[in-house]
């Protein structure tokens, strides 16, 4: 049964390569044919992808891809545009503080780390793009779960939370009185809430509509980057959170409305 799903989805893949790189439309027969699959199989996947708005018929009642795919690639060039905007702000930043400057994004309950600018330091944080983490545990997730929908927060915090330290924050309530701290003062230090030894400072940047677009942070080894340390890059780190905030209000909004 798995061979069997795995063949599937492989012919359905290449049904979507052949509509991707043909120029014109192509008919129920030129699918079929272009690949070697018989009719019943080429109208089935095609019927599939139609119903999914991977496909859709042109004018002329032939298959094309459809707008789903066009979401897709627009939100993907998207992401491509917003790191190419805030990698000079990182890059600043890193230069700055000479530690690891990091752009990370909210996506399914996760922190997600999209972009960074590594500190020049040999002991430095730096971390796969595509890492990701609990919102409850460091100060990046802080910011984001301080700015999470009520309901959305909630659910979060109805889970079980996980330690990773002794130090990471699993006490609802007192998680709850850091959540408001965060929002009342524009940013979040954490020091060994999700790895031992390392610290870091992380400040929220909202979109044209108020929503909140992703963290900005700033990590390090807990031995540079004490607390009075924290506290000075803080200040710094809101200052810049608050220009790029601005910069974005100034823009169309385009770019925003898919990066994250």
């Amino acid at each position: 049964m798995p061979g069997t799903r795995i063949k599937v989805f492989g012919k359905i893949v290449e049904v979507v390569d052949l509509l991707a790189t043909s120029a014109q439309g192509l008919s129920l027969k030129k699918v079929q044919e272009s690949l070697g699959f018989n009719k019943a199989t080429a109208f089935r996947i095609l019927r599939t992808l139609e119903l999914h708005d991977v496909a859709q018929r042109n004018e002329e009642g032939e298959f094309v891809l459809g707008r789903r795919v066009m979401r897709w690639g627009a939100h993907s060039q998207a992401k491509r545009d917003f790191s190419r905007f805030i990698r000079p702000h990182l890059e600043q930043l890193r230069d700055l503080t000479l530690e690891t400057a990091v752009w990370s994004v909210n996506m399914g309950q996760q922190t997600v780390v999209v972009e960074q600018a590594i500190s020049p330091h040999v002991t430095s944080s730096r971390f796969d793009i595509g890492f990701s983490a609990p919102l409850h545990a460091g100060a990046t997730g802080r910011v984001m779960l301080a700015y999470l929908d009520l309901e959305e927060r909630k659910k979060v915090l109805g889970q079980r939370l996980k330690r990773f330290t002794e130090r990471t924050l699993t006490d609802k309530k007192r998680l709850e009185t850091e959540l408001g701290k965060c929002r009342a003062q524009g940013f979040a230090i954490s020091e060994g809430e999700r790895l031992s030894g390392t610290s870091s400072v992380a400040a929220p940047i909202f979109g044209p509509n108020k929503e909140l677009v992703g963290v900005i942070s700033i990590t390090g080894p807990s031995a540079r980057l004490t607390r009075g340390r924290c506290k000075d890059i803080a200040s710094v780190l809101v200052r810049k959170a608050r220009l790029v905030t601005k910069q974005l209000s100034q823009r169309d909004g385009a770019i925003m409305q898919n990066a994250h």
